[in-house]
């Protein structure tokens, strides 16, 4: 360590002093004083006499009039004290002006001088006295409402506070009202879609009757069936063919008699019905279960766990109610109608010529009436 003597360039009076430093550190440092790279000056907006008749001296128009003596002694307060407005104020010992007062004039003057040295203001847009703009009136309120916030009593700020958490809570239930409302719109659409759905394939199964002449009856079954099965959408149609593959009925009857055409457009309907059903059962019982989560979660009576009969969606699930049809179907052959003719279908070839067969179903209950066929 060595006894050194040594300058601050923060300094303008050239002041020398002394100090004790480490030897190995004397190059590094120099003479100059390590900490006077931390002294920042602040660079104060200054004028000269022509300055201040062409540019300042105009702004003085209005109840706030500043004199010259004013506006020089504002800024030689600004360059000694660095713009610490609460110590220029502490200072001034002309006519009474508020803080608020003085940083307005000097954000004013030095902004209206950076302007009228440039061409172009545009050059000056990124400089922090043109870019951030001081709002006189802005101040004001913003102190007021510092003062209205500090003299608050506990009383009131408890009462602040719970008035608080209530708007918050009052926020959360619109938000979960508004999320129920989207969700009864979302499952209300869907309800319509399938409604529009359905409509639009009921005509597709009462098939329309062909127009008189000669016709494959074997050719027109699949075609028919086909129809149907595009009318059920993309998803059921496929469903459909894996059920009939299922039942060994790949692909439109070998021996398209009557009776096992009849079957086979019965089968093909009875299984979109099915479908259909399946699918409201399953969207049933969703929102089924939903409302039982609303309900468990908002703390009221436990419901029971108890399930809607639902359908599995595979060929053993859909022997119940699709087996007679698919039986009638699957025994036809080669010996011809009486072989391929379901239950019941007997009586219904004892009609009168001309009248659709009415076949019933496992069930027990009426099946809906089977479309005519070319050649009947």
């Amino acid at each position: 360590w060595v006894w050194k003597e040594f300058t601050s360039s923060a300094r303008t009076d050239g002041l020398k002093l002394s100090h004790w430093s480490r030897e190995d550190r004397e190059k590094e440092h120099g003479t100059d004083y390590y900490f006077a790279r931390y002294n920042k000056a602040i660079e104060v907006v200054t004028y000269d006499d022509e300055e201040y008749q062409r540019v300042v001296e105009c702004m003085d128009t209005g109840a706030d009039i500043w004199s010259r003596k004013e506006t020089d002694h504002l800024m030689e307060l600004a360059a000694r004290f660095d713009l610490r407005f609460v110590v220029m104020h502490d200072r001034w010992d002309l006519p009474q002006r508020s803080v608020e007062q003085l940083k307005h004039r000097y954000y004013s003057v030095a902004r209206a001088l950076l302007l009228s040295r440039c061409a172009d203001p545009r050059e000056m847009s990124d400089h922090p006295v043109i870019k951030e703009s001081y709002n006189f009136n802005h101040e004001i309120q913003r102190k007021r409402a510092l003062s209205a916030a500090l003299g608050r009593t506990r009383a009131m700020v408890e009462e602040d506070k719970r008035v608080i958490e209530e708007a918050a809570r009052i926020r959360e239930r619109r938000k979960e009202e508004a999320a129920r409302k989207e969700l009864l719109r979302d499952e209300r659409g869907a309800a319509a879609k399938d409604a529009d759905a359905e409509a639009a394939m009921a005509p597709a199964r009462e098939l329309p009757r062909p127009d008189e002449g000669r016709y494959l009856r074997g050719e027109w079954a699949k075609t028919t069936a086909a129809q149907l099965q595009a009318g059920a959408g993309a998803r059921s149609a496929k469903r459909v063919e894996q059920l009939l593959r299922e039942y060994g009925l790949e692909g439109a009857p070998t021996t398209p008699t009557k009776a096992v055409s009849e079957a086979y457009l019965s089968l093909a309907i009875e299984i979109i019905e099915t479908l259909e059903i399946q699918k409201r059962l399953a969207r049933v019982e969703t929102e089924l279960q939903q409302l039982r989560n609303e309900a468990n979660a908002a703390g009221g009576a436990q419901l029971p766990d108890v399930g809607m009969l639902g359908m599995p969606m595979g060929a053993g699930a859909l022997g119940g109610a699709l087996g007679h049809s698919a039986m009638g179907v699957m025994s036809t052959g080669p010996a011809g109608e009486a072989a391929a003719t379901p239950a019941g279908a007997g009586r219904a070839s004892k009609k009168r010529k001309g009248e659709e067969s009415v076949t019933p179903r496992s069930d027990g209950k009426r099946q809906r009436k089977a479309p005519r066929l070319p050649g009947e």
